[in-house]
């Protein structure tokens, strides 16, 4: 897509992958309306929830900043390989060109490219970036890492940025430039977190995992197992989506169709998604 503008941020959206998932693995407890609801989804094919996957490309106050880094460069289990090298290229963006790079949490579809393997082991891809680690989600994580071998996306991932890269360990509420700021949305995993931008009299909010579908713009209670916390998880979505929606402030989030990118509207009195 065309880059879009929030004041003077400027913003590009970057597919990386799109992850098909059983409807009713991700949504064991869909009801008969919430399921009707996810299948008039375009992202709903054959009992498959097409999952995009989508990063975020922010150019603000001089400076580049990555949101989520996809599902990597290698294949990861039933995962292709992510296309964010390619997406990045076509743009005309290199990995050094990046500042800041901004992992919403620590799944494995969003810091797959954080690193690259080469002779040398796992390195940074992002060469010159500084990595912005949320302090509660990765003590979250280190504790699993620590109690265990810890998922291969961790050990790959993550935990080599401590020793290879420049990783400023932040709040929840961090501010990266004058107009683009960190935001909690907890419930999906303990420090997953948002970022907020402001510019220009305008706003926007980038949502990472705090919602997976746009049937949860009618069921904002629906939380798939991927939820670590879903009670909070759904707090936290009908918290954002009437902030959105009363504000008019564009949305942006990480497995929402098309670009990802949109505003939150009322048609016959229920939400819809309604891109730029």
């Amino acid at each position: 897509m065309p880059a879009i503008r929030i004041g003077d941020v400027e913003v590009l959206s970057l597919l990386d992958a799109v992850l098909p998932n059983p409807l009713e693995e991700a949504f064991p407890d869909l009801s008969e309306r919430e399921r009707a609801d996810a299948a008039r989804g375009l992202d709903v094919i054959e009992g498959s929830l097409l999952l995009p996957v989508t990063c975020y490309l922010l150019r603000s106050a001089g400076r580049s900043i990555m949101v989520d880094t996809g599902v990597g460069p290698r294949p990861r289990g039933s995962w292709p390989a992510g296309a964010l090298a390619s997406r990045m290229a076509d743009a005309g963006v290199r990995p050094e060109d990046v500042d800041i790079v901004v992992n919403t949490h620590m799944h494995a579809d969003h810091v797959g490219w954080n690193t690259h393997v080469n002779a040398l082991g796992w390195r940074p891809w992002f060469t010159k970036a500084t990595y912005v680690v949320q302090q509660a989600e990765w003590s979250h994580w280190q504790a699993v890492l620590v109690d265990t071998a810890g998922p291969a996306h961790l050990r790959e991932c993550v935990a080599p940025l401590f020793d290879l890269a420049t990783v400023a360990l932040s709040g929840c509420e961090s501010e990266l430039t004058p107009e683009v700021c960190l935001t909690p949305l907890p419930g999906h995993t303990p420090g997953h977190v948002g970022v907020r931008i402001q510019s220009g009299g305008e706003r926007a909010v980038i949502i990472g995992d705090a919602s997976h579908h746009l049937a949860q713009l009618a069921h904002p209670d629906l939380s798939p197992t991927w939820d670590l916390d879903p009670a909070e998880a759904a707090r936290t979505r009908r918290r954002v989506f009437d902030e959105v929606e009363e504000s008019g402030s564009l949305i942006a989030a990480g497995h929402w169709p098309g670009d990802g990118i949109g505003r939150i509207v009322r048609l016959r009195d229920r939400r819809a998604f309604a891109v730029p």
